[in-house]
């Protein structure tokens, strides 16, 4: 389970701290003790909170700083260690992305826990970030999706990584006579063998860098005031989750909150939090994913009735085969704007279609006869002795002769060229005439070699998400078909579309067969299009009849 909670740590700094107990790392880590205060911190080798940006104090009267440097500080001294997979917390600081710290250099931020006996603390990380120092060729940020909290817009942000406090204090050997930490685990390493308190909130420090001096190498960093909080080591709130089902009510999803397993209980979570003095809202976003690409984001703000399911319908946009749908629920403190967020996701795989962006064909089968109508009719009637004559245009299916346009085409690029057989990928070439030209497709996904039996591709699970069209094109010029309506042999689920190339058509086709002479059939969902066939073109006056 991902939790996260969010403190606004200034006008423009915004901590997230993540509980995630899937983040499991192993790693070398080291711990540096001052020996002169006796403090000791916890320090990484694969994430960025490493030695090097790391401070120790130097002056805590005149809040004086300086990085860890083992070689100038004689004072300072590593133990270097191992831990197996344990679960580590996720500790972002976000920025607005055209925030650079003004005249401020960086800033400093420590967290830190207590002791077992809550008598001493023991660092988890003194990070600091100077502006002006170049982080591994890059500015330091990682950019973000921008995104809205407390009336601002965040797009980038700094991350680091610290091992999980509630984790960590439970590594320990108890019994009825011995209650100590683990041999070799964090908790006995960084604590010198007394532990972290089983009780001890995570306690978070932060403060801009006002100024910078460098005396013999060595900088020494001056600081702002100091904002003071802390946090749970667990996640607030454990029982309350975020849910998203298809709905038994119709073809959407129904997206909640729950709390202790059921989202009746809902009412109860927002009773306990006035009881406390405290009044929140709900803010659900809904992401569509399609193919790890996000196409849409939705946010929806509750603040009463929050037993309520909100309903969701997606639209597939584009994708024919994967999408997912992300939730997340933030509850929102209205009295300090603190953040409590719940995570979930769904993925669409064979309900994909029923979410696309044109509903799937309904399959009546083959015992339905459809009405041909092969002509209006005009009807007259009388109205006080004078005639009146309704003309009534009743659209007509068009009838067309068909000789050597239609064509037997097959997405199997292993299939032979022989004569009146279905045609493989790109071994299909079409007569085009100096006038209109009634273009017959029939689609097969595959052919028995054996028998020339075709399997008829149902193009109809094709359209529900996009539509096909017939492509001729150059460099410098296009010609795109959609498919024929007014045919009346077209039948998508047998593999058979008509596509009209029109007389007034023919001069661009010829400037375009000057560079290609090929032609596409492609699924066009808007946002991508995937070839379907690829052929070549001709022209009848360059052909020779036998």
């Amino acid at each position: 389970m991902i939790s996260s909670k969010y403190i606004k740590l200034n006008a423009n700094v915004l901590m997230e701290y993540i509980f995630d107990n899937e983040n499991y790392i192993q790693e070398n880590y080291q711990v540096v003790e001052n020996v002169k205060d006796s403090s000791r911190t916890f320090l990484s080798t694969i994430n960025r909170n490493t030695l090097s940006s790391n401070f120790f104090t130097v002056d805590p009267i005149l809040q004086r700083y300086s990085p860890i440097n083992l070689e100038k500080f004689n004072f300072l001294q590593k133990q270097d260690f191992f831990t197996q997979s344990i679960p580590y917390d996720i500790v972002r600081i976000h920025f607005p992305i055209g925030f650079d710290f003004n005249t401020y250099l960086g800033f400093y931020l420590n967290i830190y826990a207590y002791s077992f006996e809550n008598s001493e603390k023991y660092w988890l990380t003194n990070f600091f970030f100077d502006k002006t120092i170049n982080y591994v060729s890059t500015s330091g940020y990682t950019y973000e999706t921008p995104f809205l909290f407390d009336e601002q817009i965040w797009g980038k942000y700094i991350e680091i990584q610290i091992p999980s406090v509630d984790y960590v204090s439970n590594q320990r050997y108890v019994t009825n006579t011995v209650n100590l930490p683990i041999d070799n685990s964090i908790n006995k390493n960084l604590t010198t063998g007394e532990g972290l308190s089983l009780t001890t909130p995570i306690f978070i420090n932060f403060t801009f860098l006002t100024a910078k001096e460098v005396t013999f190498d060595v900088p020494y960093y001056s600081i702002s005031d100091i904002f003071s909080t802390s946090i749970a080591k667990i996640p607030e709130f454990k029982s309350l989750t975020v849910n998203i089902e298809e709905s038994n009510q119709g073809d959407f999803f129904d997206v909640y909150a729950s709390y202790n397993g059921s989202n009746e209980n809902i009412d109860e979570f927002i009773y306990e939090m006035q009881v406390k003095g405290r009044d929140v809202r709900f803010e659900y976003t809904v992401t569509l994913v399609e193919e790890n690409i996000i196409t849409n984001t939705l946010t929806f703000l509750v603040t009463d009735n929050f037993t309520n399911k909100i309903p969701y319908r997606p639209i597939i946009t584009f994708s024919n085969t994967t999408a997912a749908i992300d939730v997340v629920l933030d509850v929102i403190d209205v009295v300090d704007n603190s953040t409590i967020s719940r995570l979930t996701s769904i993925g669409l795989t064979n309900n994909i279609f029923k979410y696309g962006k044109r509903l799937s064909q309904i399959n009546l089968g083959t015992n339905v006869m459809l009405p041909k109508i092969y002509n209006a009719k005009s009807l007259d009637s009388s109205s006080s002795g004078k005639n009146i004559t309704q003309k009534v245009n009743i659209p007509t299916p068009v009838y067309y002769p068909v000789l050597n346009d239609r064509y037997l085409i097959s997405v199997d690029s292993t299939l032979s060229t022989s004569e009146g057989v279905y045609q493989g990928m790109g071994k299909l070439n079409i007569l085009i005439t100096p006038f209109d030209n009634i273009i017959e497709f029939r689609v097969a996904s595959n052919v028995n070699t054996n028998d020339n039996t075709p399997t008829p591709y149902d193009l109809s699970t094709l359209t529900n998400n996009g539509q096909i069209l017939l492509v001729f094109q150059s460099l410098t010029d296009k010609i795109k078909k959609e498919i024929f309506t007014q045919a009346s042999t077209n039948s998508l689920s047998t593999g058979v579309i008509v596509f009209k190339l029109e007389q007034i058509d023919i001069p661009l086709l010829r400037k375009i067969s000057l560079s290609s002479k090929n032609f596409f059939l492609v699924l066009d969902g808007g946002k991508s299009q995937t070839m379907l066939y690829q052929g070549t073109f001709s022209f009848s006056e360059n052909a020779i009849f036998k």
